[in-house]
């Protein structure tokens, strides 16, 4: 039992006076309703193996956005696998000045992307995938009726996809005056290294 007056403390007091006394405490974790909802969107994240991203005003993609320049989706979760981002170039890359914003900065995919994809022709456009460290897909890259397997591992952030998708026009819908660019995943998984620190 807890003895003593005077609020806080009468149970120092107590625990001083009688020897083999309790004394309580209570540590709150404030992030603990963040960390669990990080975890619940995460889950959910596992049965999402189809991403579109739908870009309108296709028929003035390639003047907005000429060779070099890019669009990139905001990063997303699917499969279990967080900061996946889809970069698509209208117009395809230009290998000496090709850069991208991601989630974790300024990328110069020509030195991650542009090893093995020489020879770019002109009317394509580019479709890559930018995958975070420590993770492994069996995926599918497609725009319109153009499909291309990738089978990838990456121990750091990197990007997979073809500088020579597709020609434009067979990736624009005149019709609906969009591009619409597809994700699909058959496996995936993803090794998270996680440091703490105490004070």
């Amino acid at each position: 039992a807890f003895g003593g007056s005077g609020g806080g403390d009468g149970v120092s007091a107590a625990a001083e006076e009688k020897p083999g006394a309790i004394v309580t405490y209570r540590y709150l974790n404030h992030r603990i309703l963040d960390m669990v909802q990080h975890q619940v969107e995460l889950i959910r994240s596992r049965m999402v193996r189809r991403i579109e991203w739908r870009i309108e005003q296709a028929a003035n993609l390639r003047r907005l956005f000429p060779e070099g320049e890019c669009l990139c989706s905001t990063p997303f979760e699917a499969t279990g696998v967080e900061g996946l981002q889809m970069v698509f170039y209208p117009s395809c890359p230009d290998i000496r000045r090709a850069r991208i914003i991601t989630s974790s900065g300024l990328v110069n995919v020509a030195e991650r992307a542009a090893t093995g994809y020489d020879g770019v022709r002109e009317g394509y456009c580019s479709y890559f995938l930018h995958v975070p460290a420590g993770a492994s897909l069996r995926c599918w890259l497609s725009i319109g009726k153009n499909r291309r397997e990738g089978r990838l591992a990456f121990e750091r952030p990197g990007f997979h996809g073809r500088t020579n998708f597709c020609r434009y026009e067979f990736a624009a819908d005149p019709a609906e005056d969009a591009v619409v660019l597809i994700l699909e995943i058959d496996e995936a998984q993803q090794t998270v290294t996680e440091t703490s620190s105490q004070n």
